[in-house]
């Protein structure tokens, strides 16, 4: 019965992170003492709509056919995530919902990493890492025979400016090009990258898994001046119960560990006040990711050969002279703005590409899943005043740094031109670009660093304040990747697991 048993680790939420390490930890880990199999719970507020068995890529489980009807992420209930970001709240967590989109870190991002916080970090440190995840999530090069036409057309405009164009790496197998891989669709098939894998492992292994419970407060008590994790309170159907454990590794991502911890009464004395338990200054701040624009334009001509695009891409990479406001991406879509080819109806009615209604607005409303594309345009990595997570998980920061917009600006005419040298050109193009952005992609608020003036937690994800307390996914990552978050999230999972257990969970480890 749940709160009978102390456990050795309660991995609060169960999104990527929190089953790569859940699942790792109960594989590879023991009880330090014994040598016995560890006591693992998996504790997550939302469903379990996973269940099912192994994976069977290309295939899918008919448990899972029958529950993932390939709905969007952003109507998925009746569980959606409370706070900002766009996250799913569920056993499983996040799919590579853009097209399987995959990006490791680079050395570069390692670079940054120990700049902001001086976390000791390394991609020698991580190769291990990088290589379990490379081959869990199949990732791999665009397979360039699936390349639409829309996205030839960007690669031979761009080549043509003297840009060098590459492949978008992608974590998909066995895919059966259904053409639901964009707009935050879930895999019905187990084809696109996900922690499938790692939930059958975790469950393998003995993990409990236990959805359903959103956990309040981790609870942390004084062992004489010393705070120290005991395990958490949560309520489930209604009723409070309580999980004791050795060890408490939280994994509720960018917005949920900040909000989790300043509930437990962990973080800035100036946000907590009287409900102060433990002080830190850095608990919620930090708040970072990539941001972008997208370039959309109307063809007279089919981009696509279906009435769905390919998932395969190119993209380009620009710097600026001093280096100062990041690294730009600029990838061709097959339809920005929600992906025109998955758009409801009505939604697709108001598009900013559709005319009048009329002849010409049914045409639109014909074709405009085939002839709609555009060049989205994503800043990583800035020089900016990062945001803060409030109490409630809402995302505070500057929308408006003219430095950002000028950037932003600069790699819109560089869409503009490759767009102007297309052959054939697009017949309407959406030059208006917005004077506000948001950051997408987040991490960084409770970041992994050298010690707790700039961090949260050291280098193998110990808290610097409270004794038996990890915190090991997006929150960790010191700041935004030059790739999108979700794989350098699972990477860092990857590594934090090997740390864990290295350091608490082997034989003879105190």
């Amino acid at each position: 019965m749940e709160g009978s048993v102390t456990y050795d680790a309660v991995v609060v939420g169960a999104g990527s992170a929190g089953c790569i390490v859940a699942a790792r930890i109960a594989e590879r880990g023991v009880n330090p003492r014994t040598g016995d199999r560890l006591r693992i719970a998996l504790i997550e507020g939302g469903p379990y709509y996973f269940k099912g068995g192994p994976p069977r890529p290309g295939y899918g489980d008919p448990e899972r056919r029958r529950r993932i009807t390939n709905i969007r992420f952003l109507e998925f209930k009746p569980q959606p995530w409370p706070y900002d970001g766009l996250q799913n709240k569920m056993v499983g967590g996040c799919g590579l919902h853009w097209g399987g989109n995959a990006y490791l870190p680079f050395d570069e991002d390692f670079d940054h990493w120990r700049q902001v916080s001086g976390v000791d970090w390394s991609p020698e440190k991580f190769a291990e890492a990088k290589a379990e995840i490379t081959q869990m999530y199949h990732i791999h090069s665009s397979i360039l025979e699936n390349m639409n036409r829309g996205n030839l057309l960007f690669h031979d405009a761009a080549s043509s400016l003297g840009y060098k164009v590459t492949p978008v790496p992608m974590s998909r197998y066995n895919c059966i090009n259904c053409g639901y891989c964009g707009s935050g669709h879930f895999c019905k098939y187990d084809a696109k990258g996900t922690t499938l894998p790692y939930i059958d492992l975790a469950e393998r292994n003995g993990v409990e898994i236990i959805p359903d419970a959103e956990v309040e407060k981790i609870l942390i008590e004084k062992r004489g001046t010393t705070p120290v994790a005991e395990g958490v309170r949560y309520v489930r159907s209604g009723q409070a119960g309580e999980l004791r454990a050795d060890k408490v590794i939280v994994t509720c991502g960018t917005s949920g560990t900040p909000v989790l911890l300043l509930r437990s009464g962990y973080g800035p004395r100036e946000v907590l006040g009287d409900r102060t338990i433990v002080e830190n200054p850095n608990v919620g701040k930090h708040l970072d990711g990539d941001i972008g624009r997208s370039v959309v334009c109307l063809f007279d001509v089919d981009l696509k050969d279906g009435s769905r695009g390919g998932v395969e891409r190119w993209q380009l990479s620009l710097t600026d002279s001093q280096g100062r406001h990041g690294w730009m991406n600029v990838q061709m879509n097959d339809s920005p703005n929600c992906s025109v080819d998955e758009m409801y109806p009505h939604l697709l009615a108001f598009h900013p590409m559709a005319p009048e209604f009329g002849w010409e607005h049914k045409e639109f409303m014909r074709t405009a899943g085939k002839r709609v594309g555009g060049i989205s345009v994503t800043l990583r990595a800035p020089d900016w005043e990062r945001g803060v997570v409030d109490p409630n998980g809402k995302h505070l920061y500057r929308r408006d740094d003219p430095a950002i917009l000028k950037r932003l600006d600069e790699g819109a005419e560089v869409a503009l031109a490759i767009i102007d040298r297309m052959n054939p050109r697009p017949v309407r193009v959406n030059r208006k670009f917005p004077n506000r952005y948001t950051v997408s992609h987040n991490v960084g608020t409770c970041r992994a660093g050298e010690n707790r003036k700039t961090s949260v937690v050291n280098s193998d994800f110990e808290c610097h304040d409270v004794e038996n307390l990890f915190l090991a996914s997006g929150e960790v990552v010191p700041s935004g990747s030059l790739g999108h978050s979700h794989i350098p999230i699972c990477t860092v999972a990857a590594y934090a697991w090997r740390r864990i257990v290295a350091n608490h969970f082997s034989r003879g480890t105190p």
